[in-house]
């Protein structure tokens, strides 16, 4: 006499729940419908694949406009410090020639 489990006919999670409601639905439905409705599926597929290509793009572009926008800064703080710069050496050779 062997004892066997409790635990046997039920579920270990809630996910192996749902499986089994939707595989008995799917399996009652005529076959029209199935039909169709693998049609929709696939298709549901591929536009989640595509949004997800959709938002790794997003990604991949906002690292690069951060890197750009970094440049961006450096280049008009360069400029900034060259602008500085010519206004000392203009301002210099006024008081040169003023003498």
């Amino acid at each position: 006499m062997a004892i066997e489990p409790i635990s046997q006919g039920i579920p270990l999670n809630v996910t192996d729940i749902g499986g089994e409601i939707g595989k008995n639905i799917i399996e009652n439905l005529p076959s029209g419908i199935t039909s169709g409705l693998s049609t929709l599926i696939t298709i549901g597929k591929a536009i989640g694949i595509a949004i997800l290509i959709y938002i790794i793009f997003l990604i991949i572009k906002a690292i690069v406009q951060i890197n750009y926008s970094r440049r961006i800064k450096r280049i008009a703080n360069n400029v900034e410090e060259i602008n500085k710069k010519m206004d000392i050496l203009i301002s210099g050779k006024k008081i040169k020639e003023k003498k």
